[in-house]
């Protein structure tokens, strides 16, 4: 699927898998040109099944502005901004197995600018997050301040390369934690 420029407030969302070799995919005709604005209710992109690739995209305003709970799925020269910023959210969070992030921005409010959460062998590379504010005023888990840039939180294998976390996060730019004995940090 190629989008056309312009902004789309119909969410991304996955009612299937595509398969090893046949992806399915969605584009940028011009990336940077194809936004998908979740209007602060609802999540941009979201993909709960294996086997897609988006490539160009903008997304943001939403809870989790691009949230992947699959696996090998790619995201690739896609930009995203402004998770909900008093909730648990993410700008960009990978929650599976062997998903690849790939020459991405995330920017603005959220909890997490990037994370990849409880899977393994996910890849962040060529990132920038340049993280904003998170006031967490719905969220009783941590205190405010906290926020992270990058963060790699009960996942194991990840890696982050070539990548920068920028901005006021008052936690840390980049995170790397294993709580849980199924997780090697």
């Amino acid at each position: 699927i190629c989008l056309s420029d312009g902004t789309y407030t119909e969410a991304i969302e996955s009612t299937r898998s595509g398969q090893a070799g046949k992806p399915i995919t969605v584009r940028a005709l011009n990336d940077g040109k194809a936004t998908i604005d979740g209007q602060g209710v609802r999540r941009p992109i979201q993909l709960g099944h294996d086997w897609w690739v988006i490539e160009g995209l903008v997304a943001r305003n939403g809870p989790t502005v691009i949230h992947v709970r699959g696996n090998n799925n790619v995201l690739r020269r896609v930009s995203a901004y402004d998770a909900d910023v008093d909730d648990n959210s993410s700008v960009i969070l990978l929650w599976g197995n062997n998903n690849l992030l790939e020459d991405a921005v995330a920017a603005g409010t959220g909890r997490y600018g990037i994370e990849s959460y409880q899977g393994a062998n996910n890849v962040i590379r060529r990132a920038f997050v340049m993280w904003g504010a998170w006031d967490g005023r719905k969220f009783c888990g941590v205190h405010w301040p906290m926020g992270v840039g990058i963060g790699i939180y009960n996942a194991s294998g990840a890696k982050v390369e070539n990548s920068i976390s920028y901005g006021r996060a008052p936690y840390t730019g980049i995170l790397v934690q294993a709580n849980e004995d199924s997780a090697t940090a």
